[in-house]
C-alpha cells in the first residue's frame, strides 16, 4: 500500500521546517548581544540624581536623597526576589537543542519573538514541547496551569515594592524604574538577557523604548482592541 499523502506531506514540510530553523539558529547565534542602553536609563539617570542629592551640603536635599536611595534599593531587592521566583518556576530542565528539536537555537540571544516563532514551530510538528524558557518541566503542566502561574508572577512583580518603600515616587515612576532595573539585572546575570523582565514588564519596557526613540503614538485599549485582526 503506497504512503499516505497527508503523511508524505507532513515528512516534506518537517524536513523544510528543520532547513528554517538551522538558518534562523545560525543567523541568531551570529548577531551580537547588545544591551539596550535606552531600557536601563531610567534606572540609571535615578540613581545618579539620588547619589547628586546626597552629595550636596544642605541638609534637607540630602534627606530627599536618601529617601530616593531607599527606594530604589527597595525596587532592587524587590526585583532580586521576582527574577529568583521566576527562576524557580521556569527552571529549564532541557538544553536549548533539546527544547528545539535539536536545532540548538541560542536562545539567550534571540529576542523575544525569534525565540518563540522557532519555537512554536518545533513544538507543531511534535518534536518537543517548548516552554518560554527553554526547557520541559514547566510544559508538562497544562497551558491553563502555566497562564495561571505566569500571571501571578507578573502582578506580584507589578504589586511590589510596598508603597511606603518607595512614597518619593509617584505609581508611574516606580513602574519604569522597576522595568528598567529588571532588564539591567537580569543582564547582569546573564550576558545576553532571559525572558524574564519581558514575561513580567514587557508593557513598560516597550514604553520606555518608544520614549527613548519619541516616535510613539498613544491609543486607548478599546482602539487597540479594534485594529487587532480577528479569526473569522
Amino acid at each position: 500500500m503506497p504512503p499516505f499523502v497527508m503523511d508524505v506531506l507532513r515528512e516534506a514540510m518537517g524536513r523544510a521546517g528543520d532547513e528554517q530553523l538551522q538558518r534562523l539558529a545560525n543567523q541568531f547565534n551570529a548577531l551580537p548581544k547588545i544591551r539596550d542602553q535606552d531600557l536601563i536609563a531610567p534606572w540609571q539617570d535615578a540613581e545618579a540624581r539620588a547619589q547628586e542629592m546626597l552629595a550636596r551640603p544642605e541638609e534637607h536635599i540630602r534627606h530627599v536623597g536618601q529617601a530616593q536611595q531607599d527606594a530604589l534599593d527597595a525596587i532592587k531587592a524587590h526585583v532580586a526576589r521576582a527574577s529568583d521566583r521566576c527562576a524557580n518556576l521556569l527552571k529549564a530542565t532541557a538544553t536549548p537543542a533539546q527544547a528545539t528539536g535539536g536545532v540548538g537555537l541560542d536562545v539567550a540571544g534571540a529576542s523575544s519573538h525569534q525565540m518563540t516563532t522557532a519555537a512554536a514551530s518545533a513544538a507543531s510538528r511534535g518534536r518537543a514541547r517548548i516552554s518560554i524558557s527553554g526547557g520541559v518541566e514547566f510544559t508538562h503542566k497544562s497551558i491553563e496551569r502555566r497562564q495561571d502561574q505566569l500571571r501571578l508572577l507578573s502582578r506580584e512583580f507589578v504589586g511590589g515594592p510596598p508603597a511606603t518603600e518607595t512614597f518619593v515616587f509617584s505609581p508611574e515612576e516606580v513602574a519604569r524604574l522597576r522595568a528598567s532595573y529588571a532588564y539591567l539585572y537580569d543582564w547582569t546575570k546573564r550576558k545576553g538577557g532571559s525572558r524574564f523582565p519581558w514575561n513580567v514588564a514587557m508593557r513598560e519596557l516597550g514604553a520606555i523604548k518608544l520614549r527613548a526613540r519619541q516616535d510613539f503614538k498613544p491609543i486607548s485599549q478599546d482602539f487597540y482592541e479594534k485594529m487587532m485582526m480577528r479569526k473569522l
